[in-house]
């Protein structure tokens, strides 16, 4: 009988950690929403519980969630660079998903007497500078209206203007990126958070080349020089994730041409790129176009002598030529479309490089009394093709 009252006593003890693990999961509520002004979203608010150590940050469309509250009355504040702070008091039950109102944050509040203008920030710089801010972990940002105001045409010299890391090139080109001044093979690179394999024909190492992707495609770029645990732990340096551009929230349309001429190469340059978008259908339905091309002549010349253990002076010469013609092209398409609790949205991208290159080499050779000459031609593509299908539902 004893045994018996000692089995039973023993088997609740085991279940009552289950019984408590599954009352406070009966409890788990979410709130969520999104952040505006008057005519955008706001991408990087601060969204705090108050009274409590719980906060989140807003992401690129503006929207933040909060997870694993209590059943209650809370009151979130919101902050915003450039705004005044809101409070908004909310009421949630158990396991309820609340799905708030857009909260519309207002400037028109921080009126002063004096206005001393020393310059200006894009709302595009504005959403980095509070997503850097407001970020985890160790994180720089750049974005858009921040690249668009140097001559950096592929990704990697994109990412060069960020402290911590450097670049190094080819042909005058960006190519890898490092961080921290470890070796780019050390780093990882994702788009729009998705791993981006290795494709490196001529080192035929794990560094990502980045010279195939034109900057023209880039929304932002995060770097990340500590890994946190919902990254892939495959990088010691850090990870540079790059974010395309998406469907925007009004008309956007956008043209450029450039030429110009190399006069070593003795050839030209042009540079074209197109950007359109729109929502229609009571904007629920949005979608952009965004399509680039670069073509340049290039050229470049050197000399490598070769001496001997004797120290007699050069017996070998090398005089070399290096010319070609880079092509750069790159496609980037999105169409998202509102549904009354969500979003659904698909995207397709393309970056190609076509590196056609001739090698000049004369070869004068002292030692042997002759001279020798070299013609190499080579043809190297690099093809990236991505697509991705995504969708929230609250």
């Amino acid at each position: 009988m004893i045994k018996r009252r000692t089995l039973s006593t023993a088997v609740f003890l085991c279940s009552y950690p289950f019984l408590s693990a599954h009352s406070a999961f009966a409890t788990d509520a979410k709130i969520q929403g999104s952040i505006t002004d008057h005519s955008n979203r706001l991408p990087g608010a601060l969204v705090k519980v108050v009274g409590t150590n719980q906060s989140t940050v807003t992401d690129y469309d503006g929207k933040f969630e909060l997870a694993k509250l209590d059943a209650g009355r809370y009151q979130l504040e919101v902050s915003y660079m450039g705004y005044s702070s809101q409070i908004v008091d909310v009421e949630i039950s158990n396991n309820e998903v609340k799905l708030l109102s857009p909260i519309v944050m207002d400037n028109s509040a921080n009126t002063i007497e004096e206005v001393v203008a020393v310059g200006q920030i894009q709302r595009g710089e504005m959403a980095a500078a509070n997503s850097q801010k407001n970020a985890k972990n160790i994180k720089n940002v750049i974005s858009a209206d921040g690249i668009g105001k140097l001559p950096d045409r592929n990704a990697a010299e994109a990412v060069q203007r960020i402290p911590g890391v450097s670049i190094e090139r080819d042909q005058g080109e960006g190519r890898f990126v490092a961080v921290r001044g470890l070796p780019a093979q050390w780093s990882s690179a994702t788009i729009n958070g998705n791993r981006l394999p290795t494709a490196e024909e001529e080192t035929t190492s794990r560094a990502t080349a980045f010279d195939f992707f034109p900057s023209e495609l880039i929304e932002f770029v995060e770097v990340s020089k500590a890994l946190t645990p919902e990254m892939d732990g495959d990088a010691i340096g850090g990870n540079v994730n790059f974010i395309t551009k998406k469907a925007p929230d009004d008309f956007v349309f956008n043209a450029n041409l450039a030429l110009g001429q190399n006069e070593l190469a003795d050839g030209n340059n042009y540079s074209a790129n197109l950007l359109y978008g729109d929502r229609i259908l009571d904007d629920k339905l949005g979608f952009l176009i965004n399509a680039t091309a670069w073509q340049r002549d290039w050229a470049t010349d050197n000399f490598e002598p070769r001496r001997g253990n004797d120290g007699l002076g050069i017996y070998r010469l090398e005089l070399r030529d290096y010319t070609g013609t880079r092509e750069t092209y790159g496609l980037n398409g999105s169409v998202e479309y509102q549904l009354e609790q969500g979003n659904v949205s698909a995207s397709a991208m393309y970056g190609t490089l076509i590196d056609d290159e001739t090698h000049y080499k004369h070869r004068m050779r002292f030692d042997k009394d002759r001279a020798e000459l070299q013609h190499i031609r080579n043809e190297l593509i690099t093809e990236m093709t991505g697509f991705e299908f995504a969708g929230e539902h609250f």
